[in-house]
């Protein structure tokens, strides 16, 4: 008996003292991370920069990534909250809250990396509190509903086509949208199609035909995929929507004409 209760007192000791690795290891991560939330509210672009791996360097530069964290609503927090921690081969591991000066909180999750001595910010998520994002909340819009959505859009591009500039398709998007892209970028992104004078506005008049069926997905997203039997090129197309503000807003778009089956 003995022997088993030395035994587990190892045990329970070796468990000790992991939990109180793991708090130690990840102090410097945590007010890191803090540090982080911090600079997105005082609007420091310069220090987010310094706060950024490398890798993420890669992906956007520091002014985007404010300009997105703004649009989650991450400006409003006034501090952290975390709540579970984890340190291992792939970096420091948190998650909490933020809390905003209306004392209401939205999820924080990040990943940090240890480079240069010191630890930089890789990833970053978070829920903006006006957007629905439980699928169990939400329903598909009626049939009528999805295909003036779809056409919505579709128009806006046609215009945006017109016009060399997708800037209806920008201004009526959700705010995530909004945030993730400027209308330059959005502009960039389908330059083929504006230069080339690909107009998709008129197959807005016909009936779009839904493949799959529209559908809300794990992330609260609407999706609605499917094409414009239109004629000589057939126009297809992908949005997804968000609830946002008690309204379905474009949050994705791809469209593309291509030659009917």
């Amino acid at each position: 008996m003995k022997k088993v209760l030395i035994v587990v007192g190892i045990l329970v000791g070796a468990f000790a003292a992991i939990i109180g690795g793991s708090w130690l290891g990840t102090g410097a991560a945590r007010a890191q991370g803090e540090k982080f939330v911090a600079a997105i509210h005082a609007g420091d672009e310069a220090a987010l920069g310094d706060m950024m791996s490398r890798e993420l360097k890669e992906k956007l530069e520091p002014a985007k990534l404010l300009r997105m964290a703004r649009g989650w609503g991450l400006d409003a927090a006034e501090r952290v909250s975390w709540r579970e921690w984890s340190i291992g081969t792939d970096g420091a591991k948190l998650s909490g809250a933020a809390v905003r000066t209306d004392g209401r909180e939205q999820s924080l999750d990040m990943t940090l990396f240890k480079q240069e001595g010191a630890w930089k910010v890789n990833k970053i998520a978070t829920q903006p509190l006006d957007v629905v994002s439980d699928p169990m909340a939400l329903s598909v819009p009626e049939p009528a509903e999805l295909v003036a959505m779809a056409a919505q859009v579709t128009r806006d591009v046609g215009l945006g086509v017109r016009e060399g500039s997708l800037k209806a398709v920008h201004a009526s998007a959700s705010h995530l949208l909004q945030t993730a892209l400027t209308v330059a970028e959005l502009d960039t992104a389908f330059a083929q199609m504006i230069d080339n004078h690909i107009d998709v506005g008129p197959a807005a008049d016909l009936e779009p035909v839904f493949d799959p069926a529209p559908n809300i997905g794990p992330d609260g997203r609407l999706v609605a995929a499917g094409h414009y039997p239109s004629r000589p090129a057939q126009v297809d197309f992908h949005y997804s929507f968000v609830r946002e503000q008690d309204q379905w807003r474009l949050v994705s778009l791809n469209v593309k004409t291509v030659k009917p089956d």
